[in-house]
């Protein structure tokens, strides 16, 4: 998922809504990593696992031959929930700093 960086909570909500109800099994979402939220801060607690991106993500602009648009004005964040948190590890890690949330760390240790 990758909701507008303007007003992410809706989907937020959504996102988590839908993996509770287990509507999905399993998601990713794309986020601005505003940690001062509200907002993210069920990211925190809800989250399997955050990716915090290093630097800033870059945009391909679809209508221009996928040249890079202006880079993110935020931070950003990509967070996961599922049982995969070792193998979500292990694809961002190279991306920015992962951590894998204590109520999901078990299946992480092995």
């Amino acid at each position: 998922m990758n909701p507008p960086y303007s007003q992410p909570g809706p989907w937020v909500e959504k996102f988590f809504r839908d993996y509770e109800k287990r509507t999905i099994q399993e998601g990713i979402a794309l986020l601005p990593s505003s940690t001062d939220t509200l907002w993210f801060s069920r990211v925190w607690d809800k989250a399997s696992a955050i990716c915090f991106v290093r630097g800033r993500i870059k945009f391909l602009d679809i209508l221009d031959g996928y040249k890079e648009k202006y880079p993110s004005a935020k931070g950003s964040a990509i967070i996961y929930c599922g049982a995969w948190t070792k193998r979500f590890h292990d694809c961002f890690a190279e991306t920015g700093e992962v951590i894998v949330r204590p109520h999901d760390i078990s299946p992480f240790l092995t």
